[in-house]
């Protein structure tokens, strides 16, 4: 505490280090402010002569916080804002013309509850008669003038002599508004009650001061201590005091607040045994993760060595804590930082990822490692089959294959066993189901062109009956069937030459009924070149006759027609042959042939039989006649040939041909 007592200034209760505190500032662990312009001493505050405006007291901690306050009052005749100027020359007056008027006020508006305790008025000296009767209010509200607490009352002689001038009045309590009111009526020629004076103070000490000129400092944690006995209200010193006046330091080893601080609690970086009673400071600075003069506060939002770095600084993956001592990241780093506190970036185009875990040539880029960023290992360009993931690193997962592993490897045709699916191709080792082709056996064939396993059929070159305009992709079948001579579902497939023949190859051409040489069997057909054996009909000759109906070379006989002796019920395909023998009349193995009756010699008939002779000797005749002709003009045409000719067959000068008739013997 400072107090000037015949110019002389004496420390008590002060502990401070002369110079070390701040501009404005002074005292114990520099607490207090100056409120004087200059002249502030580190150690002791202001000299009187120095206190800035609205400020006294011997170390200017006396504030008048009335000071240029909103005042109001009940009427006006000179304004009522002249009492807190600052002026004791410029006084307030209320009006006096009024025979209504039966009371006065005045209300200055402290601007927040306060803690009051000396009120100063300054009286005009001219009109003393005006200040007896006065009441003073503390009030927390500005209703009526009279709702607070009266804290004092004016009273002397009804003529006021006896009040001074300058009137201090002790005014304890605690409100916003501090009001003046009266009722008395002094004046001899005046019938009304007035107010006036020139300034009204509210003197109140700064916190940490007390007494009657606030004087004497107080060791109390934040509350203005008693203004007369300087106990604190609370009960709470402000750290390093003790006792209910807070005027005796912490005991050895004890410092801080209510002395309830350890120094072995401490985190000092060296030596732990000075400890000052008031902040406990560790002269030589704290252990990582601790601050404070005392060490003893974790770091906030920083961490480490001096809390120098920064909490919000660290890659964090996620939402995460700050240890006050690494600035562990508990969830490890966001991809491209490393260290325990995620503060140092991974090495560029050699890691990335979290904790810079991911090697920048391991990745399976589909062009090349280049570029490798360090919070992802991002392949701009994607990966190569068979590898999935940003950074182009997972091999594709279970059943999916291929580029992004966007295919999936049941939707293959594969031929077989579909188990085995390579992550890169999807390879079908046991190749395509039909219709599909490809490595991996995804590709369709291309309808109406081709078809079956690995797309190697080709429609047009099918045999369909009725057009190969129907062209499954898996089978290539032909839905009417093959043509003639070649089978297979497809009809591409020929019938064995010489083995079989015909729609689906379904006949076998040594079972055909074939005349003669059988080698020669057409695939379509299988058509017998010289016929059919007896008993057999058709192109291939394997329609056999109908049984008892049909028999013979092409079936061309009917049993019926047979003159059987006796039943004619079995009729042979072959031959038809009766096995009985003929009817008489008839010959023949099937009794077909009718036996000739010999002729009667009529006159009619030998007559007949001249006549037809001399018509056949005279059509001879004529043939021999032309044929001599045709041999003359042949002998014109060539001399030699003439003269080959018999002399006694030829005219010499006309040669004709001579008719040699013959004798009948």
């Amino acid at each position: 505490m400072a107090v000037w007592a015949s110019g002389v200034l004496l420390l008590v209760g002060v502990t401070v280090v002369a110079g070390s505190c701040p501009a404005g500032r002074y005292g114990n662990i520099c607490s207090y402010y100056c409120h004087c312009p200059d002249n502030c001493n580190p150690t002791s505050g202001c000299h009187p002569a120095s206190c800035s405006r609205g400020w006294s007291g011997r170390t200017c901690q006396k504030e008048n916080v009335a000071l240029n306050k909103i005042t109001s009052s009940s009427s006006v005749h000179y304004s009522s804002s002249n009492a807190v100027n600052g002026d004791e020359t410029r006084c307030f007056h209320s009006a006096y013309n009024n025979n209504t008027i039966t009371s006065a006020w005045w209300r200055v508006d402290l601007g927040e509850g306060t803690m009051v305790h000396d009120v100063i008025i300054y009286f005009r000296t001219d009109y003393k008669v005006r200040r007896n009767g006065i009441q003073i209010y503390i009030a927390d509200i500005a209703a009526s003038p009279t709702d607070g607490v009266n804290c004092y009352n004016v009273t002397g002689n009804r003529d006021g002599t006896d009040i001074p001038d300058v009137l201090k009045v002790t005014c304890s309590g605690e409100g916003r508004y501090l009001v003046l009111y009266t009722t008395t009526v002094n004046n001899d020629n005046v019938n009304v009650p007035i107010l006036d004076f020139c300034e009204v103070e509210v003197d109140v000490c700064a916190p940490g001061t007390f007494g009657a000129d606030c004087e004497n400092y107080c060791h109390c944690d934040g509350d203005v201590c008693n203004y007369v006995a300087g106990v604190c209200p609370s009960g709470v010193c402000l750290p390093g005091w003790q006792t209910d006046t807070c005027d005796r330091v912490c005991g050895v080893g004890s410092y801080g607040k209510s002395c309830i601080k350890v120094c072995s609690d401490r985190h000092c970086k060296d030596d732990n045994s000075t400890c000052d009673h008031v902040t406990g400071e560790c002269v030589g600075g704290c252990e990582a993760g601790w601050n404070g003069a005392d060490c003893t506060e974790k770091c906030v939002n920083f961490y480490g060595e001096s809390c120098a770095y920064l909490c919000s600084s660290r890659k964090c993956n996620g939402i995460s804590s700050c240890n006050h001592v690494t600035g562990e990241c508990e969830r490890g780093c966001v991809p491209g930082w490393k260290h325990i506190d995620c503060t140092e970036a991974c090495i560029q185009g050699v890691e990335y990822g979290a904790n810079c875990s991911g090697n920048c040539s391991a990745r399976m880029c589909e062009v090349g490692n280049a570029t490798c960023p360090q919070d992802s290992g991002r392949c701009e360009n994607g990966c190569h089959p068979g590898w999935k993931g940003e950074d182009c690193t997972t091999v594709c997962g279970v059943g999916r294959y291929g580029t992004n592993c966007s295919k999936l490897c049941s939707d293959r045709h594969c031929k077989g066993d579909n188990s085995s699916c390579d992550h890169v191709t999807g390879q079908c080792v046991g190749g395509c189901e039909a219709g599909w082709d490809g490595t991996d056996c995804t590709e369709t064939c291309i309808q109406g062109v081709e078809y079956g396993a690995k797309c190697s059929g080709n429609c047009s070159a099918r045999k369909c009956e009725g057009g190969n305009d129907a062209c499954p992709q898996d089978s290539g079948r032909c839905e009417n069937g093959c043509q003639s001579g070649f089978k297979g579902e497809d009809c591409t497939q020929a019938c064995v030459q010489g083995m079989e023949y015909g729609v689906g190859c379904l006949k076998t051409c040594s079972t055909r009924m074939c005349q003669g040489d059988t080698s020669t069997c057409p695939r379509d057909t299988g058509r017998c070149t010289d016929g059919c054996q007896a008993g057999w009909r058709g192109k291939d000759c394997t329609t056999a006759c109908v049984q008892g109906m049909e028999y013979g070379v092409g079936c061309a006989k009917l049993c019926s027609t047979r003159m059987c002796q006796g039943a004619t019920s079995t009729c042979p395909q072959d031959t038809g042959r009766c096995t009985d023998g003929c009817q008489a009349g008839w010959k023949g193995e099937d009794c077909t042939t009718e036996i000739s009756k010999p002729l009667s010699a009529s006159p009619a008939v030998i007559a007949g039989v001249v006549v037809a002779a001399i018509a056949v000797v005279a059509m001879v005749a004529v043939v021999v006649v032309l044929l001599r002709r045709r041999s003359h003009r042949k002998q014109s045409d060539n001399h030699s040939e003439i003269h080959k000719e018999d002399p006694l067959e030829m005219g010499v000068d006309n040669p004709v041909p001579v008719l040699r008739r013959t004798r009948t013997m």
